[in-house]
């Protein structure tokens, strides 16, 4: 399921996948300029962007996540020839940490994690203002699913109240019914 949140100023799409939510790092790349593709593949071959995505998958995804390639892809990092994109990444990897989808309303998504350290790049102010953003957001849901939870309680409660009711006016119709017999 897609749905759309600001983030310091930025309409972010996102995604339920098994592993949590998803934010488009497409969207968020934005803030830099239209060339999107590039910068996420930019920030994809910095060292310390495959070491985090290694230790995410390692954390979340260890039984599928492929280390070995993981080992060939950071001796490469740094070198001049090194590029990396969110598709490779998946590709190679086995990656879960990262959704790439092509085409017009495609783009790379990536755990709320992840998404958080992409926003490292673009700058510390903008990081900022997406984590607050996205805790206050989070905030916001778990206070209405609290209210949602309250009402179901306090629903069950009365139904409770009510059907304690029925059966003690059932029990005194029934002892009724037995004395007039």
């Amino acid at each position: 399921m897609e749905n759309k949140i600001s983030l310091n100023g930025v309409n972010v799409r996102t995604k339920e996948t098994p592993f949590g939510e998803y934010l488009c790092v497409t969207d968020l790349a934005k803030v830099i300029g239209d060339k999107t593709g590039k910068i996420i593949g930019n920030w994809f071959s910095l060292i310390g962007t495959i070491e985090f995505l290694k230790e995410w998958e390692l954390k979340y995804n260890s039984d599928d996540f492929k280390v070995l390639r993981y080992q060939d892809i950071r001796i490469n990092a740094g070198t001049l020839k090194f590029s990396l994109s969110a598709k490779k990444w998946i590709e190679e990897t086995n990656a879960a940490g990262v959704i790439s989808e092509a085409g017009r309303y495609g783009g790379t998504y990536a755990h709320n994690a992840i998404a958080l350290e992409f926003c490292s790049a673009i700058s510390p102010a903008f990081k900022l203002g997406v984590y607050v953003d996205y805790l206050e957001l989070k905030e916001e849901k778990a206070q209405q699913w609290l209210k949602t939870y309250q009402f179901y309680l306090r629903k069950i409660e009365d139904n409770s109240m009510e059907n304690n009711r029925f059966a003690k006016d059932l029990h005194d119709n029934i002892r009724k019914l037995k004395k007039g017999k």
